[in-house]
């Protein structure tokens, strides 16, 4: 078979929409971007099943919840990671942005607006840098709320719209449960929010080798709102 030269990027986020001290410090967005988007669902396959026939240690140590799929803000430390240690084989580039959100001017807090910013620091260079590719699937991680999802498919739009660098492309609201790569983006991008938001660099140094690009949006800003 003659190999798929279509573009497929994997995003999720991490962070709220809360601008206040209340909130957390820094809003995440981080893109798993490949050619071969089948790649480590065998070995996360096996992971899983070493997992749920008791992989970890003792019951006493292990978290309980049963392994339906990977999410890594809830998975105990051991099944992390084995699923970084894969994540580390695999052939990917992670791209990120940072978003210190006090520095953010009230203006651009809007979910649309805010999106935006964050999404044109990340995407162009994405399909710039990995041309040439026929088509980009990108595929987000779904929402449940609906204006949410709204913004995010109007910023996405806007921004791949303007760049113009892509021949074609399909956006998809897909569970993490759904897709692999979904659940490689979750840990991905919780590993770079925790690196930011707790300075624990641990799982971020099994990863650190596949990002190429970690741009932090308001690094010259000097003003901050809260």
């Amino acid at each position: 078979m003659e190999p798929v030269r279509d573009l497929y990027v994997f995003i999720d986020e991490s962070g709220n929409f809360d601008f206040s001290p209340r909130g957390s410090r820094y809003f995440v967005l981080a893109a798993v971007v490949t050619e071969d988007p089948v790649q480590g669902v065998d070995a996360l396959l096996r992971w899983r099943h070493h997992v749920l026939a008791g992989g970890g240690g003792p019951p006493a140590v292990r978290n309980p919840r049963d392994c339906t799929y990977f999410h890594c803000s809830e998975d105990e430390q051991y099944t992390r990671s084995g699923v970084f240690s894969i994540i580390a084989s695999l052939h990917v580039e992670i791209h990120s942005v940072v978003v210190e959100k006090s520095k953010a001017k009230p203006s651009i807090c809007e979910q649309h607006v805010f999106y935006q910013r964050a999404f044109r620091s990340v995407v162009p260079s994405i399909v710039r840098r990995r041309k040439p590719a026929r088509d980009v699937h990108i595929f987000v991680s779904q929402v449940g709320v609906r204006s949410k999802k709204s913004a995010i498919v109007a910023a996405l739009k806007e921004t791949l719209n303007r760049s113009k660098l892509a021949g074609s492309y399909r956006l998809y609201f897909h569970p993490n449960h759904s897709h692999h790569m979904l659940q490689v983006s979750d840990y991905v991008c919780w590993a770079i929010a925790r690196a930011w938001e707790h300075g624990d660099r641990r799982s971020y140094t099994t990863v650190a080798g596949k990002i190429v690009a970690e741009r932090e949006l308001f690094a010259r800003g000097k003003i901050r709102y809260y």
